[in-house]
């Protein structure tokens, strides 16, 4: 799981990169939040590699709810940002 994580995490920052410097402000924001508890996931799954432990695995559980979450609200947002109103403009 460690191994297959790594390159969609690595796709992820690339495409959020894109949106931290061409989104609106807001949305910038929420892709830099979601890249940032991203870079925190992994070393926690690799700390899970031969340690069972409970509050390992509580750790790592939290924090990936946490990613979850953000991106969750991040493409919440970013749909919402690229709505366009029935006169054809963008929101």
């Amino acid at each position: 799981m460690y191994e297959r994580t790594a390159p969609a995490i690595a796709a992820m920052n690339r495409a959020n990169h894109e949106v931290r410097l061409d989104g609106p402000a807001e949305v910038s924001e929420a892709a830099e939040h979601v890249r940032q508890l991203s870079r925190r996931l992994q070393p926690l799954l690799k700390a899970l590699i031969g340690d069972d432990s409970p509050e390992r695995r509580h750790a790592y559980d939290a924090a990936f709810v946490e990613l979850r979450d953000a991106h969750l609200a991040f493409i919440g947002l970013a749909r919402h940002t690229l709505e366009v109103e029935d006169d054809g403009r963008q929101r």
